[in-house]
């Protein structure tokens, strides 16, 4: 296999040498399960669940979807909450050679409707028969697979397509990205080299498991190394909790829960000597920022950890043991995996400065589904153009600096900015709308609209927001709407 690679000196591509996939998250799931059935893989609330009692579980999943006609290649909704659900039918799904279509059980109707005229799953594995969308072939309600037949779980043969993600890239509407069992397979290697893990270590996860992120970190990685993912819901009073009390080797964060866990670790007033002597705290989803980096520092005596990703390339970079760097996003994971840094012709930069970031390598995907002209825009000849912007430091440790994309990350979770603005002027009495990113004291980001309604329209900034809850996730609505006159919300004013 040929991997396509910038060469810094020359502004180049080069050919670049793929070793053959190694072992993916299926086969490194069962080694594990095969040799310690009782040890503890998941513990949620007061559920304990063995390797053994997982493998059975993901065995019934299998058979459930069997039952139901899913075959090689078929697309299925998981709408479901993080958990051993999720687990099982992600498991499950690849070891069929079907196409696991995870997303968040908090999605609308209006924000699923894209994906599934993209995607055509044929059908959608949930917590109750309610939350399945209509028109579907069959609708696997969890509380079915429990007693019901198991067949075998075993590693997918060939590389089949097993997973399909949506992001999103300022466009206004979500982008569906597919990844084989191989792209997986690397990127879990890469990570696994890098961070290592033990049998045993206690993972603290509290991270939505749907996105690749929380996929790789919370599910694949320590599942892969014999470890207890303890999960947990994202509250910084049983967080810290659980980090003083259960000797928690890793734990995986997102930045605004960082800052959460900084404060009420002050507020209380941490014994560092009740932390794990090694604890590893890895960071993603959105830009950590130099100063909760240091402030972690300084509370936990650790640095974070902090990484970056994209659904079309998985987890791409990340600081790990022995070479980190505060506030930066770390080297490339996988060797088969090349970073770069290029300017507006594709040229390669001189560390220090700014350009946009670019992934080569077998973890890309290969283009976004049914989206020929999106996929012409951000994937050419084999380069990922992510669209984020960054540098490489003199020591090639790559910063991130920004977006040149109108999208971004509230409470960790991607919004694109002309979605939302689409939405708005949708409304009847809506001529047209704006949507920008505000930074509050804490660094937090929030969503400002401005609106110009008709003339003759009695709307309230009060019935907008009520238009925009009623058809978009929490985390998209605007916090403030304002009324102005055409000319005030011109683009190149409030972008």
């Amino acid at each position: 296999m040929i991997a396509l690679d910038f060469n810094r000196s020359s502004s180049r591509l080069r050919a670049v040498p793929v070793t053959p996939p190694p072992e993916g998250f299926v086969e490194l799931f069962l080694a594990q399960a095969e040799a310690r059935p009782d040890a503890i893989a998941i513990e949620a609330g007061a559920e304990l669940i063995s390797y053994g009692a997982l493998r059975r579980r993901m065995e019934r999943m299998r058979g459930a979807l069997e039952s139901k006609g899913v075959a090689e290649g078929d697309r299925v909704l998981v709408c479901l909450p993080s958990g051993p659900d999720l687990i099982a039918a992600f498991y499950a799904l690849a070891s069929m050679r079907a196409v696991a279509m995870p997303v968040s059980p908090s999605l609308t109707a209006h924000e699923l409707a894209p994906m599934l005229a993209d995607a055509r799953p044929v059908g959608a594995i949930v917590t109750q028969s309610a939350d399945a969308p209509d028109g579907l072939r069959f609708a696997l309600v969890c509380s079915e697979v429990e007693g019901g037949p198991r067949r075998t779980l075993a590693a997918p043969s060939g590389d089949p397509v097993v997973t399909c993600h949506f992001t999103y890239k300022g466009v206004g509407h979500p982008l569906g990205v597919l990844h084989r069992y191989s792209a997986w397979a690397y990127s879990l290697r890469g990570f696994i080299e890098r961070h290592g893990g033990e049998q045993g270590d206690v993972h603290l996860v509290c991270l939505p498991m749907y996105p690749v992120y929380g996929l790789t970190v919370s599910v694949m990685w320590p599942l892969a190394v014999g470890a207890r993912v303890l999960v947990a819901d994202p509250d910084a009073e049983r967080l810290l909790e659980l980090l003083t009390t259960r000797r928690v080797r890793v734990a995986c964060l997102v930045p605004v829960l960082l800052h959460m866990l900084c404060a009420r670790a002050r507020r209380v007033g941490l014994d560092r000597a009740s932390l794990h002597p090694d604890l590893e705290l890895k960071c993603g989803g959105s830009d950590l920022g130099e100063a909760l980096s240091n402030e972690v520092r300084e509370v936990f005596g650790v640095v974070p950890h902090e990484g970056y990703g994209l659904t079309e390339a998985l987890i791409v970079a990340s600081n790990f043991p022995g070479r980190v760097r505060p506030a930066s996003l770390g080297f490339a994971l996988a060797d088969e995996v090349r970073v770069g840094v290029v300017d507006a012709r594709g040229r390669s930069v001189a560390p220090g400065r700014v350009g946009e970031i670019t992934v080569t390598g077998p973890t890309v995907f290969r283009g976004y589904l049914g989206r020929p002209s999106e996929t012409a825009r951000f994937l050419r000849s084999g380069v990922l153009h992510t669209g984020d912007l960054g540098h490489f430091d003199e020591e090639g440790f790559l910063r991130f600096d920004g977006r040149a994309l109108p999208i971004t990350k509230i409470s960790a979770q991607m919004v694109d900015l002309r979605e939302v603005e689409d939405l708005l002027c949708q409304h009847p009495d809506v001529v047209d709308a704006r949507v920008v990113v505000r930074t509050g004291a804490n660094g937090a980001e929030r969503l400002a609209a401005a609106v110009v309604p008709r003339r003759s329209s009695m709307v309230t900034p009060d019935a907008l927001l009520a238009f925009c809850r009623e058809r978009l996730s929490r985390h998209k609505v605007p916090k403030t709407l304002t009324f102005h006159q055409r000319e005030l919300v011109a683009k190149e004013t409030l972008r």
